[in-house]
């Protein structure tokens, strides 16, 4: 089963009201196999807002980083499409959302949603 990740733009994760920048939170509900882990995809589900690539859609960027040098992002850690057994919480898995028609940075993420 894929996670389930809702987003909510109304509601901040870090910030204060004077902080110029949104912080949009998510939470992902995660159902493990028996022995613990799960594999798959987790995909952003928007509420009030569209991902799609025209002018009024946002498109999801992963942030990557190749932890372990072998020149791919593959562990799990690094924030890759697809997760493989995982089996602990993975911190610093974060998203950037930006206009449908832009490409993502791709020094520091990569694609994600569409």
């Amino acid at each position: 089963m894929q996670p389930d990740c809702s987003v909510d733009p109304s509601t901040t994760s870090a910030g204060s009201a004077d902080d110029a920048i949104d912080h949009p939170a998510y939470r992902c509900v995660v159902y493990p196999l028996a022995n613990g882990t799960w594999s798959g995809r987790a995909n952003l589900l928007p509420i009030g807002w569209n991902i799609g690539v025209s002018a009024t859609d946002h498109r999801v960027c992963r942030y990557v980083t190749d932890v372990d040098g072998s020149g791919a992002i593959d562990a799990n850690i690094e924030h890759p499409a697809n997760y493989t057994a995982v089996n602990t919480s993975l911190p610093h898995q974060n998203y950037l959302v930006i206009a449908g028609p832009e490409t993502c940075p791709s020094n520091t993420t990569a694609p994600h949603q569409p």
